[in-house]
């Protein structure tokens, strides 16, 4: 739940997109709910629809925009923080008796996300700065058609804030939303509307395209590969190589993507740059040693599976870092000149990327 997020973007004049509907197909995003007979076990807990495992992360498309959300960092009293790469602030939540709550930055409780027990018929109530929020539990027991995959067990909860006149909206306005979770992945889809329309700000709805969340069902990988599936983070780069002032976020190259051809993924800005190798087979030996000297101009140097290539600068041209190494079927080459990701903070950058791709 963004109140908070979406209020930000108003009062900072964000720009924030059409939010045109997108008609998903089972490859890109959660298909409309059917309703399932109530199983016969207990019903998912609250903390089942909404996974804070630390790296949990799940692709979010919203119109012709695609965003990353994930669990960036947990504490010792079970607070997660949670950053999508389409936001100006951090969420934090945290599992209590009575659910899934909205956590302020000094660890307050602000409100209930997702009530225990997560029954059909539930409702609940809670403010939020000025807004006065009320949501209710829609339907349990919903199966949906999700990365190519069913999924059972999925809740409808629509949740309602009355912003007061001002505050921050001319006229008092209803921000409401419609959220999909799915026990064991997390929030699927997600629309957000406001009653009256505000200028500027339309409908938006997010879908879920890919997930990476522990112990979940692996979501089919796309044909063809997409360098949004790798679903890599700010925060990942800062862990492998300090953390940057500025936050940069992960592109790719308007390069067709055909199996067997190279799929050019940037992450901030040409300084650093991931080269992707989809192969008919194992991506090893000949096959990475081609790929790694087609970035580094040089085979380099090969240590426990990983290739590795230091090119220093001469005068005032950066130092030029690259290293590789394989993952099934992809061959995976890291390059940078940015000083912050050296041959060391790439090292340490891509065995995940490499479980990135793993499938």
């Amino acid at each position: 739940m963004r109140t908070l997020l979406l209020s930000l973007l108003i009062l900072s004049g964000c720009r924030c997109g059409t939010g045109d509907e997108v008609t998903p197909s089972p490859q890109e995003g959660p298909s409309e709910p059917t309703p399932e007979a109530e199983p016969q076990e207990p019903p998912p807990s609250a903390s089942d629809y909404f996974p804070m495992n630390p790296g949990d992360r799940w692709g979010m498309q919203v119109g012709d925009e695609h965003h990353v959300w994930g669990i960036v960092s947990r504490t010792e009293d079970g607070t997660a923080t949670l950053f999508g790469t389409d936001r100006i602030a951090a969420e934090r939540f945290r599992l209590e008796d009575d659910g899934v709550k909205l956590v302020d930055p000094t660890g307050g409780a602000i409100g209930v996300l997702i009530p225990e027990p997560a029954s059909a018929g539930a409702e609940w109530t809670y403010t939020l700065g000025a807004a006065s929020c009320s949501a209710k539990i829609e339907r349990t027991g919903m199966g949906i058609a999700l990365t190519g995959q069913r999924v059972d067990r999925c809740m409808l909860i629509q949740r309602t804030c009355t912003h007061p006149a001002g505050q921050p909206f001319p006229r008092e306005t209803e921000e409401q939303h419609e959220e999909l979770y799915c026990a064991g992945i997390g929030r699927v889809r997600e629309r957000v509307r406001f009653e009256p329309e505000p200028e500027g700000i339309e409908e938006r709805v997010y879908l879920s395209t890919f997930y990476r969340v522990q112990g979940a069902p692996a979501p089919t990988p796309r044909e063809p590969f997409r360098c949004d599936d790798i679903l890599l983070m700010p925060s990942d780069v800062h862990a492998a190589c300090g953390t940057w002032a500025e936050l940069p976020t992960l592109h790719a190259d308007d390069t067709p993507l055909r199996e067997g051809e190279l799929v050019h993924c940037s992450f901030g800005s040409d300084a650093l740059r991931f080269g992707i190798l989809q192969h008919n087979e194992a991506a090893e030996g000949q096959r990475l040693e081609t790929h790694f000297a087609s970035v580094a101009g040089e085979p380099g140097e090969l240590a426990n599976g990983v290739r590795q290539y230091h090119q220093a600068g001469e005068g005032d041209a950066p130092d030029h870092f690259v290293v590789g190494g394989g993952e099934g079927r992809f061959s995976i080459v890291l390059s940078s000149t940015d000083p912050r990701c050296s041959s060391e903070g790439l090292s340490r950058l891509l065995p995940l990327m490499q479980s990135l791709v793993r499938p």
